[in-house]
């Protein structure tokens, strides 16, 4: 049941965290832009998805407008209220996008402890995809990356992964992205051992397959080896 909006005391977000989310949205609002194809500039407030306020981690923030926040917060008897999986979808979305359309006006605040890893996946934002098996690594699909603070986006033809970054782990919830999904379909679990990506995926459906992947950026290594 959702908490009465306003019955806590509000917590102030970090103001790092605030400065990296609306960055990252280039100050649009995320349902603005997708439900009303409006891109202009908006005076940005930051929604909480659980409407813990409490709860600041960047995954749980998305950049609304006063209007989206109001109609997100409201509790209605006779409509369908928008849902937390719908601003995740679309904010995810539109990190993505703003940030090849907006930089480097979209360019993040770079965290001390990740800044290393932030700026490879800037420089080197196409990643492979390769499956382990007792034959080998399998190359599979492309993959683009893109850091949000301590949020990562990724995302493939099929699907979309997004998650916290946290050091130089991501642990991301992924699902396909042609159309609304009413459930995440699995978990990413990767760790940067410095040359790539290494952990597994796990589906959420029973029969399908989880296993052992790689994600490994695509001139980095090579870009290594040219290297004096």
């Amino acid at each position: 049941m959702r908490k009465p909006v306003g019955s806590a005391r509000r917590a102030p977000t970090p103001v790092r965290r605030v400065s990296e989310i609306v960055l990252a949205a280039a100050r649009r609002c995320c349902l603005c832009v997708w439900l009303e194809q409006d891109h202009r500039v908006k005076r940005l407030q930051i929604a909480h998805l659980d409407h813990d306020r409490t709860n600041s981690a960047s995954e749980n923030l998305v950049p609304l407008c006063l209007r989206h926040h109001d109609e997100y917060d409201s509790i209605s008897r006779h409509t369908k209220a928008l849902q937390p999986l719908e601003l995740r979808h679309y904010r995810d979305e539109w990190f993505f996008v703003a940030a090849q359309l907006y930089q480097p006006s979209a360019a993040l605040i770079r965290p001390g402890p990740r800044r290393q890893l932030s700026t490879l996946i800037r420089q080197y934002p196409e990643f492979r995809v390769y499956r382990r098996s007792a034959n080998g690594d399998m190359p599979h699909e492309w993959l683009q990356l893109q850091v949000h603070g301590s949020h990562l986006v990724v995302k493939s033809t099929e699907w979309i992964s997004a998650g916290s970054l946290s050091g130089v782990q991501f642990v991301g919830r992924f699902r396909y992205h042609r159309g609304i999904s009413d459930r995440d379909h699995g978990t990413h679990d990767l760790t940067w051992n410095g040359t790539e990506f290494v952990g597994s995926v796990r589906f959420d459906y029973p029969g399908w397959s989880s296993g052992d992947i790689v994600w490994r950026p695509r001139d980095y290594i090579g870009a290594r080896r040219k290297r004096p």
